[in-house]
């Protein structure tokens, strides 16, 4: 009996987490909680085999397909490996018209309460079903968990849920899917999975294509994200709109850099209109400690980030700034 103890509590320090479907999840988006699927596209952004920027999660699964499609120079076997994955993911994420399914279940001792990329139970235990479909212009996808002894009290989730819709080259959607915003594995300043996704309206690039304008093209290809969300009641000011704007571009192969903007306004108490997010956008949203709450239309964080890589060589270089707006201006 006491070998039998040993055993189920060292078990149940680990998290178990078991898939019942293909482990290549169909849709439009790539959301971050994959540290393999990021370690090979890393490593072909590295090789300067994809041109995208790739700081930027979700990822579109079209964008990253593209790059894949045209590679047939002999590479070194990592690489290979790595393209060869990717391929059959993409083949599989990129098809349109089937549903599919996937059930997972999950249970730790201890959740993590700092959350790194790598996805994992967010509570004691969680088990969940997802049904997704992908069409030529819309995309769908309906998912639900049940959690146990949830901190917030919600033991019902529907996180990684969407409704997507194509417009040119941008993806229009109302989504609860995480994102994560800057090249750090660890962590990030201004955006991650460490908390659970926001209810949001999104905006995203599809494919990544630099200008062809001669004043612009030494941008490169370059990457938007802009969403526009609402929090939870259960805070000081009570359910504040989020907005959130990240733009990242790669000047050359080895080099990407990330540009950064969140926001907190509106609220329980507070004015919501349009010229105070208007004063949001032009940054005359931090008044000074004499104006009033009620008077205040925000509250930002600015950042940027950089990423290098030699390319030949198995390492790169990182950081990752951001700040809080403490200007005093006058509206």
């Amino acid at each position: 009996m006491a070998l039998l103890d040993t055993g189920f509590r060292i078990a149940s320090l680990l998290t178990i987490s078991v898939l019942l479907t293909h482990t290549a999840w169909a849709g439009p988006w790539m959301a971050p909680g994959d540290s393999a699927l990021r370690q090979d596209i890393q490593i072909l952004a590295d090789a300067g085999i994809i041109q995208a920027p790739i700081t930027t999660w979700p990822l579109s699964w079209g964008d990253i397909a593209a790059s894949l499609q045209n590679q047939d120079d002999v590479l070194p076997a990592y690489q290979e490996a790595a393209l060869l994955r990717l391929r059959r993911r993409a083949a599989d994420a990129t098809a349109t018209g089937a549903v599919q399914l996937r059930v997972r279940a999950g249970a730790t001792e201890n959740p993590r309460q700092i959350r790194t990329f790598e996805d994992g139970p967010r509570e004691d235990g969680e088990i969940g079903a997802t049904a997704g479909w992908t069409g030529d212009r819309f995309a769908l996808g309906a998912s639900i968990q049940y959690v146990a002894n949830p901190q917030d009290g919600k033991e019902w989730r529907a996180d990684g849920s969407y409704i997507g819709m194509a417009l040119g080259n941008w993806m229009l959607a109302g989504s609860l899917v995480d994102r994560w915003w800057g090249p750090a594995w660890s962590g990030s300043l201004i955006m991650s999975s460490n908390a659970r996704p926001i209810p949001a309206i999104t905006l995203d690039r599809n494919f990544t294509t630099a200008p062809r304008s001669k004043w612009l093209k030494w941008i490169g290809p370059w990457d938007l994200a802009l969403m526009v969300g609402q929090l939870e009641g259960d805070r000081e000011v009570s359910n504040p709109v989020f907005f959130g704007f990240r733009f990242n571009f790669k000047p050359t192969p080895q080099l990407e850099i990330g540009l950064n903007r969140t926001a907190l306004l509106c609220g329980d108490g507070r004015s919501c209109t349009l010229r105070d997010f208007y004063f949001m956008l032009v940054g005359k949203d931090n008044r000074g400690q004499n104006v009033s709450p009620e008077n205040e239309p925000g509250d930002q964080l600015f950042g940027f980030d950089v990423r290098w890589s030699p390319g030949t060589l198995p390492y790169a270089f990182y950081t990752q700034w951001t700040a809080e707006d403490l200007g005093k201006i006058k509206p």
